[in-house]
């Protein structure tokens, strides 16, 4: 996932899931924000872990204010927030938790429960309001 309006065009940061398991890469259990301009492969990415246990799906960037309407320019390209959804197993709960794009490192800043567990998927959607 990138920013909305660099889609099929060069894009600096890329949010995407990742895994880190004993048993293997799958199911994801980190969001990811990486920097295609870093000088070094160890400084493109920024990981966050979900908690034991927890499936993350595919994030979504949301522009701040009008930025998902209007190109503002590079210096914004993270003026946003990443969202995904966090599917805990044990608890059989979801919940949806939100990053500051530009600080994706402090890891989420919000959580909402989203309620009792549902089946987990692979790509993310955003509506801004529902049809």
């Amino acid at each position: 996932t990138l920013h909305p309006l660099r889609d099929g065009q060069r894009a600096r940061y890329c949010y995407c899931t990742g895994g880190a398991r004993i048993e293997g890469w799958f199911p994801w259990n980190s969001v990811v924000k990486v920097d295609l301009d870093a000088p070094t492969a160890a400084s493109r990415a920024s990981a966050w872990a979900a908690p034991e246990h927890s499936v993350v799906s595919e994030p979504m960037f949301l522009p701040r204010a009008n930025g998902g309407l209007v190109w503002r320019g590079a210096e914004y390209e993270d003026d946003g927030w990443v969202v995904s959804v966090v599917h805990d197993t044990v608890a059989q709960r979801c919940e949806l938790v939100v990053f500051d794009a530009a600080r994706f490192e402090d890891g989420p800043f919000a959580a909402f429960d989203l309620g009792e567990l549902y089946p987990w998927d692979v790509h993310g959607s955003w509506v801004a309001s529902p049809p």
